[in-house]
């Protein structure tokens, strides 16, 4: 028989992440009761028998940990329970910062903004760019607006007629060889 666990999403407080974990063990304790009382009327291999050992083990020393304040583990396989701050690894553009050291403690993970070397957080004209699943797009010029231009090629600046690209000098000096005759 299977049971439903809880998620730990990263917007849950300390308070509800830690609820979350002590229900999931509490969850996996209910499981190995099944389990066991199943194996009581039934041939268990040694191979079971030790893979419900090495559970209980793991949920005694989340359990433990927990309660001793010796930090929490990642997952259920983490063999070595630790503290926030050291299980926690910032990275390019994401800090982590402690506050109120000794006290009420709390973590904070925060965006570095974003610089020509630095992955991080940007923010953008609307007008210019628009941002969807991570991709930025520079949006098309207007007159009004900058942006990108396409380009006309020869042919198209010769006959003049598409108002929405720009003309490179070359093409514009081909424009005024036939315009003019030069």
């Amino acid at each position: 028989m299977a049971v439903a666990k809880d998620t730990i999403l990263g917007t849950d407080s300390v308070k509800d992440a830690l609820k979350t974990k002590a229900n999931d063990n509490f969850t996996d304790l209910y499981a190995i009761a099944l389990e066991l009382e199943t194996a009581r009327t039934s041939t268990v291999t040694v191979e079971a028998h030790a893979s419900l050992d090495a559970r209980l083990e793991s949920i005694e020393a989340s359990i433990e940990a927990g309660l001793a304040g010796d930090g929490s583990m990642v997952s259920a396989n983490d063999s070595t329970p630790g503290y926030l701050n050291g299980k926690l690894l910032a990275g390019e553009g994401v800090d982590l910062t402690e506050g109120n050291d000794g006290g009420d403690e709390t973590l904070t993970i925060s965006a570095e903004d974003a610089t020509v070397t630095n992955k991080g957080v940007a923010s953008f004209v609307t007008a210019q760019f628009t941002v969807a699943s991570g991709a930025v797009t520079i949006k098309t010029a207007t007159t009004s607006v900058a942006g990108l231009i396409p380009l006309a090629t020869t042919a198209e600046a010769i006959t003049g007629t598409d108002a929405a690209k720009g003309v490179v000098s070359s093409a514009l000096t081909e424009v005024l060889r036939a315009k003019f005759l030069l």
